[in-house]
């Protein structure tokens, strides 16, 4: 039985890990709000190592979805590429336009993840986590967070 149940399970799963970077991001500019939050997930996870040529396509669903779970996706596949500029940008614009916390938490730990990469704070992340700060504090969650990366930045010596 727990033989079968196996082989059923990497017959069923791999279609799926056979799907390539172009079709994820074929899903992620065109497929369903399920599709292009699997995308974000798979390049998320996997793709750091291509991060420079799909980081576009990741700020573009995340700048023009109105799907929570996707922008979530977005926003953690971000802070897997941990890349500066652009993506920063796209994450601020988040924070600051969204009022689902659950973004903003993710975006702040996307940007949190850049940061600490790139041993820069960029003046956007600046403004984002300042928005956050004034904005999003009320929730308990986003407040803790706040307070843990202020923490971290100043023990890192990152201002």
């Amino acid at each position: 039985m727990i033989k079968k149940s196996l082989i059923l399970f990497v017959l069923v799963s791999f279609p799926l890990l056979s799907q390539s970077v172009d079709s994820y991001l074929s899903s992620l500019k065109s497929g369903s709000d399920s599709e292009k939050e699997q995308a974000c997930t798979y390049l998320g996870e996997k793709g750091s190592n291509m991060a420079k040529t799909v980081v576009s396509e990741v700020i573009i669903a995340l700048k023009t979805t109105t799907n929570s779970d996707v922008a979530l996706a977005c926003a953690n596949a971000l802070g897997y590429f941990k890349l500066n500029g652009p993506s920063t940008e796209a994450l601020k614009e988040r924070i600051t336009t969204d009022k689902n916390t659950d973004v903003v938490y993710a975006s702040l730990l996307a940007l949190l993840n850049i940061t600490v990469n790139n041993k820069q704070y960029e003046p956007a992340a600046k403004e984002a986590m300042e928005f956050a700060d004034k904005n999003h504090r009320d929730d308990e969650f986003v407040a803790d967070l706040l307070d843990k990366i202020k923490a971290q930045l100043q023990q890192l010596g990152i201002k």
